[in-house]
């Protein structure tokens, strides 16, 4: 017997779950996805200063957390099929979905903190308060 009661025996070896497997992997997609979404826009000049301000949301919003629901997404596809690998399109539309979901997730945590006017979200200052204070100081500088 081990020390948690289970025969040496019957214990399986603990695989890496799907979740960790992709991390890495759904990490790289947002930062490809972000650069879709801004490329080309940022060289307008019609539309620049607001595609600076997407990014700049994004990046501070949207990755740091655990990503759980994201990558949920790939883990439950990865189940569903377990018959066969996944092909690398089924992988990278998974992938993307999930970080839908995360985009999602960001925008209700974002209204949530305005709602219950928090002051940090994941060890950083809440963007609505970000985003107040350099309409501010914007605002300060111009009058």
């Amino acid at each position: 017997m081990s020390e948690d009661g289970v025969p040496p025996a019957t214990k399986r070896p603990t695989a890496p779950s799907h979740s960790e497997e992709y991390r890495g992997k759904f990490m790289a997609v947002f930062q490809s996805l972000l650069h879709e979404l801004v490329e080309t826009d940022l060289k307008n000049p019609e539309v620049s200063d607001g595609i600076r301000h997407l990014q700049e949301v994004l990046e501070y919003n949207v990755p740091g957390g655990k990503c759980n629901r994201g990558l949920m997404v790939i883990g439950s596809l990865k189940h569903l099929v377990s018959e066969r690998e996944l092909t690398e399109d089924e992988e990278r539309k998974a992938l993307i979905l999930g970080w839908c979901i995360e985009w999602l997730q960001a925008f209700f945590l974002v209204a949530d903190d305005i709602m219950d006017q928090s002051k940090l979200r994941r060890g950083k200052l809440c963007w609505y308060l970000k985003v107040s204070i350099a309409a501010d100081r914007a605002h300060t500088h111009t009058h």
